[in-house]
């Protein structure tokens, strides 16, 4: 039986593009000040949900052209897409799989199914073991070959079993009260090096993550955990039963390099890779930083599910800042977005985004093969505030091409001072108000410091910097990223473009170690080979 390409009877047609790219030109050549009396000061408060606030009132629109996005939307069908995710209908249809991230943070069973069986009491069970391996680890009950207290793990894995885990635990460093967690994701033998020599093998744990338990890099990283401690320890019983877990979809193979399925904790076909911290995938957190604060992570992420499910569109905050993506993307027709985040502790929450978008929305078929109409998901780049003032900020201030800029802004820190946050918070309103505004000749008379203005921006402003809000914040991202491929008409839950390198790449390891010619290569890989060997 074949699968449905779409769960919702709407698709936009060109008429719908075209009426965007008309109303661009309706404030295209406003100043900064026609458009703030046209919109900013209709602004009276701030659209919010889950514990984040937008302040969205220093773009290029008008009341007029908002109207005119949640008609597009609703042309869309977005509505009813949003229903068909969270009923669990197999979206993902070019790998025939439903995307069931929101089950898997859920604190209770809706009902979602796959193949005919529940899939709430696979969740719960692994979410229990999880908490069970956690607890032991942190309180000395899971311990070495010799018999020495676990102090340190090593979490290894790429993309999405390396980002999510990775961000969350950077983030929160301050509050961890289990042991340490290192990240192993590439090839480079020398990192790894560098890290192992810092470690001692008789406390050290490590984690691999690869739900096809194929993933090059991973199982380069865990044959040489595994040599390191048999080099160490020598090969005792149970030496990589004690030293080594797996979260995988795939027990046998995690068993054939020793670890056994009681030191496996599952990952699922209809959860993909960029959407898994939220499962077994996320048990460095749990290690680090505790089953409570993960536990409040999780909750984060379905207070803003509850939000994207239940709020009317013209209330629904990934529904707006969806919108006003594409609003950018194929009304003004900009080909990047810039997350600029104004706290250290995310520095990688900037790769864990492109990941999420570029992933789920660089795609340019639509869901039934035919090629998209218009561009879609935009370039996502960015850095950290306030060092980004100093390097790229020149660029958005008075470079040719006009960028929308994401400020992503905590307003408590429970370990930052008063004072500081103050000073943060100023350079964040001050950079948004200098791009918007601009400097104009009547205000400088040298061209070299007058800026065009109207580059516009989003106040992403969280209540407070814990688990709970960033939480709450990666979710926000992954459904606003799921309404913009709905408008898009394309599937975010696949990313063929990925495997394409990584079957290449498989096919050239064994001409690059001389166990066969490269007849098979293509010619200008053969090209490159005769010059490398000449």
């Amino acid at each position: 039986m074949p699968i449905q390409t779409r769960y919702w009877p709407y698709e936009l047609k060109s008429i719908h593009w075209q009426a965007l790219r008309e109303a661009w030109k309706q404030v295209e050549k406003q100043t900064p000040a026609e458009v703030e009396q046209g919109w900013g000061a209709q602004r009276d408060g701030m659209m919010q949900a889950a514990g984040i606030r937008l302040d969205d009132r220093r773009h290029r629109m008008t009341p007029a052209i908002q109207r005119q996005l949640y008609q597009l939307a609703e042309a869309a069908g977005v509505k009813a897409a949003i229903a068909a995710l969270y009923r669990g209908e197999p979206l993902n249809h070019t790998e025939g799989v439903p995307a069931l991230h929101m089950a898997v943070r859920a604190d209770g069973d809706a009902g979602w199914q796959w193949q005919g069986k529940s899939v709430w009491q696979q969740i719960k069970a692994s979410r229990d073991k999880a908490d069970e391996i956690a607890h032991a680890i942190c309180h000395g009950l899971w311990r070495g070959a010799t018999g020495k207290r676990i102090d340190t793990v090593v979490q290894m894995g790429i993309g999405g079993s390396d980002f999510g885990p990775r961000l969350v635990c950077d983030a929160f460093d301050f509050m961890r009260t289990g042991p340490k967690v290192h990240f192993l994701a590439n090839l480079d033998r020398s990192r790894s090096r560098h890290l192992l020599d810092q470690l001692n093998p008789e406390t050290t744990l490590f984690i691999a993550t690869s739900k096809s338990f194929r993933t090059e890099e991973t199982l380069f990283n865990l044959q040489l955990a595994q040599q390191w401690l048999k080099e160490a320890m020598g090969p005792r019983p149970g030496l990589v039963e004690k030293h080594c877990l797996a979260v995988t979809g795939r027990y046998d193979r995690a068993a054939a390099m020793g670890i056994p399925e009681s030191n496996c904790l599952p990952i699922w076909d209809w959860l993909g890779g960029r959407y898994s911290v939220w499962s077994g995938v996320g048990l460095p957190i749990r290690i680090a930083l505790g089953s409570r604060l993960y536990n409040d992570f999780l909750a984060g992420a379905r207070a803003m599910d509850e939000h994207f499910t239940q709020a009317p569109l013209e209330e629904n905050l990934p529904v707006w800042l969806a919108l006003l993506g594409i609003w950018y993307r194929n009304g003004a027709g900009w080909p990047a977005q810039v997350m600029a985040a104004y706290e250290d502790r995310l520095q990688i929450m900037i790769t864990y985004l492109q990941q999420l978008d570029m992933e789920s929305l660089g795609k340019c078929v639509r869901r039934d093969g035919r090629p998209v109409d218009v561009p879609t998901g935009p370039i996502i780049w960015g850095g950290i505030g306030t060092s980004v003032q100093h390097t790229f900020f020149q660029a958005i201030h008075q470079g040719c091409q006009p960028m929308a800029v994401d400020f992503i802004f905590a307003l408590k820190h429970p370990d930052d001072s008063e004072e500081t946050r103050k000073r943060m918070l100023a350079n964040v309103l001050a950079q948004a108000s200098a791009l918007f505004w601009g400097q104009n000749e009547s205000e400088h008379s040298d061209p070299h410091r007058q800026m065009p203005g109207l580059r516009p921006s989003n106040l992403l402003l969280l209540e407070a910097f814990t688990p709970w809000h960033l939480g709450a914040l990666l979710a926000l991202h992954e459904h606003r990223a799921f309404v913009q491929s709905v408008i898009w008409d394309i599937n975010p839950f696949d990313q063929w473009g990925v495997e394409k390198g990584k079957q290449i790449a498989a096919d050239l390891l064994p001409v690059l170690r001389g166990e066969q010619g490269a007849e098979q290569l293509d010619p200008l890989i053969q090209a490159t080979l005769r010059n490398l060997q000449g």
